[in-house]
């Protein structure tokens, strides 16, 4: 792997390209996170890296959903995306890694396990997170060899049709299995899994479907991060405004769930959540219409 490309805002984040050296490429992006707690004041900062060059689970709302899989990386390859990208932070108390870029990271669950490892024993990394579009098995696995990782859900409907028409692949297993063994996951961790749910206008985002999340999801076990849509080529999804979700964030805090807005940074510079992809490919929907 070489990093060929950084692309910086003023923000301070940071987006950074790697040629896999298969004709193929995958990005990762550095940024510093608030903490949402209103009566807490400290950053960290976030490493967010990819798991594979590609994806198979085709999230239509992705910059990667037109591509399939290449390759699982390896895990030198996930440890030195992560310090690398480590060093175009500023100096913080804490940094975590996550694996919510390129790829499904339970499918390449054993060199993220043994990535996190070494991350979090010898670099100094805080503690390592994942974003999954549920994956039962994986779930299950995770809780049995390395439970302290944080795990973050993407749900993104309450509905299984609704669901498969946003992620149309056979990785979409019905809601109601992947809510159960995230219940365990969290059981086991003694730690909330974060729901993930993507806000979009004329397809989840009406205050009935903020009612039916908090009624599907037990507050003991969920909390609910509710993302925008960050702009990408070629899809003509809309971008929710933020005073939209602070709405529907207040709707499901109305009725006993936690949850809060989070706004991707780097979304200017395509490090945002849903940006980062294989910008070598030729299918790549960043250069390429629908």
């Amino acid at each position: 792997m070489q990093l060929i490309r950084i692309l910086t805002n003023d923000s301070g984040a940071s987006k950074l390209v790697w040629d896999a050296g298969d004709g193929r490429s995958f990005e990762a992006s550095a940024f510093v996170s608030r903490s949402h707690d209103a009566s807490s004041h400290s950053a960290g900062g976030v490493v967010c890296i990819s798991s594979q060059v590609g994806c198979n689970v085709g999230c239509r709302f992705c910059a990667n959903w037109r591509l399939s899989k290449a390759r699982n990386l390896t895990h030198n390859e996930l440890v030195e995306q992560a310090i690398v990208a480590r060093t175009h932070l500023p100096t913080l108390e804490q940094v975590s890694v996550t694996y919510s870029g390129m790829g499904e990271p339970l499918h390449n669950i054993r060199a993220i396990v043994s990535a996190s490892n070494e991350l979090c024993e010898s670099h100094g990394f805080a503690y390592a997170s994942l974003s999954t579009v549920g994956i039962p098995n994986g779930i299950r696995k995770l809780a049995e060899i390395r439970p302290s990782t944080h795990l973050f859900l993407s749900l993104h409907s309450t509905e299984d049709s609704v669901r498969r028409e946003l992620i149309p692949s056979k990785f979409c297993f019905p809601i109601k299995e992947v809510l159960l063994e995230a219940k365990v996951y969290a059981s086991i961790t003694n730690r909330k899994v974060k729901v993930s749910y993507l806000l979009l206008p004329g397809v989840n985002d009406t205050s009935r479907n903020a009612t039916q999340l908090a009624e599907l999801l037990d507050s003991k076990f969920f909390c609910v991060q509710v993302l925008l849509w960050n702009k990408i080529e070629g899809m003509d999804f809309k971008r929710s405004s933020r005073q939209e979700a602070d709405c529907f964030v207040a709707r499901l805090v109305e009725l006993g769930m936690p949850a809060f807005v989070m706004e991707s940074s780097g979304q200017d510079i395509g490090g945002g959540c849903g940006q980062l992809a294989d910008s070598f490919s030729a299918i790549s929907p960043r250069t390429t219409s629908k």
